[in-house]
């Protein structure tokens, strides 16, 4: 790649969310810097899934902990715009407790970094993906939760949401002090295709857990409890084209957007959608934790999220319902699994 041509730098580009917005780029022909702190650069799995693509991107190895690393970048690439994806997801309290720190300083620092390659760069556009997590549970599960709810700001734990409170308002801070456009994204659950677990991803989505059991562990019969409980779970193709949208918004953006699917979908919407795609299973509901294969996360529940902003102001619409998100993920995850990239039974 010529160092002339603009880049959009993606972080965390070897990550579930990272890759797919790389694709989502590369697909519109745009040129791609993807940091991976991976030595051996993108696995077989990323490859495959790139395929095609790959005179669109430059894979980097950089950890974004590291300042002189990350301002580097400059050195050798001329920046349109930065999509700041890299951070550690949610896990147990046990790892909380055992790697404080290094959670702290890759959420916090990292987002700094990113902040100041950003300026050295002068880029045009920096983008921080937060988390719809910041919002708690509410009380109302029908009304949409618009940005300005005080929610985050009152209720949050946990070093994964606090760190993308703080991190939004670092980014704010940011595009105040110096001449830099910023926007902080908020994305519900997502599900899709290049979900799997990483070093910076301990816990995985609920549409992934219900097909491994029926694509992967091939169960004929689910037990469910709480085939009832509805949440904005968001495709992931969706999610990553709301992203780029913030990237790519000609006029001034505000400080924060809501991206989802726009409405509350319940657990058996996606178990209908999963046997429309050609699996073969039955599921039954359960009342006991101890009998069922899937426990839906009931002590989570909130509204959806209003993306009136972002439809408004950026002109985002969401184009996958369920039966098309979860067509093309079950698609993929037969294609990879027959090539032997993915889960075995």
């Amino acid at each position: 790649m010529s160092p002339d041509v603009s880049r959009v730098l993606v972080t965390g580009a070897s990550g579930f969310l990272g890759v797919n917005i790389v694709r989502c780029l590369a697909e519109g022909g745009r040129m791609v810097i993807a940091t991976t702190r991976s030595a051996g650069g993108p696995d077989a799995l990323i490859k495959n899934y790139l395929e095609g693509l790959e005179r669109y991107v430059d894979w980097i190895k950089v950890d974004v902990r590291n300042f002189e690393d990350v301002m580097k970048i400059s050195d050798n690439y001329k920046l349109e715009g930065i999509i700041h994806a890299a951070f550690v997801t949610p896990g147990p309290i046990e790892i909380e407790r055992a790697e404080s720190r290094e959670i702290l300083t890759s959420n916090l620092m990292g987002t700094v970094n990113a902040l100041e390659l950003a300026r050295r760069a002068k880029a045009r556009r920096f983008v921080f993906v937060s988390s719809s997590g910041v919002y708690g549970n509410t009380a109302d599960l029908t009304t949409p939760i618009s940005e300005d709810s005080p929610e985050p700001y009152v209720h949050t734990k946990g070093f994964y949401h606090i760190s993308k409170i703080a991190s939004e308002k670092l980014v704010e801070r940011y595009s105040q002090l110096f001449p830099l456009a910023t926007t902080s994204m908020r994305l519900p659950v997502v599900y899709g295709p290049m979900e799997r677990p990483t070093g910076s991803r301990r816990e995985m989505g609920p549409i992934y857990r219900l097909l491994k059991l029926v694509l992967t562990d091939e169960k004929k019969t689910l037990y469910i409890k709480g085939t009832k409980y509805r949440s904005d779970w968001t495709y992931i193709i969706d999610a990553a084209m709301g992203l780029v949208a913030g990237l790519d918004a000609p006029g001034p953006l505000s400080p924060v957007y809501n991206i989802s699917c726009g409405t509350s979908l319940s657990l058996k919407d996606f178990l209908t959608a999963i046997k429309s795609s050609g699996a073969s299973f039955q599921w039954r509901e359960v009342e006991d934790e101890e009998s069922a294969d899937y426990v839906a996360p009931i002590s989570r529940v909130r509204g959806p999220l209003s993306i009136e902003k972002v439809r408004r102001e950026l002109g985002f619409i969401p184009k996958y319902d369920p039966k098309l998100g979860v067509l093309e993920y079950c698609e993929w995850w037969r294609r990879v699994s027959k090539k032997g990239l993915w889960l075995r039974k």
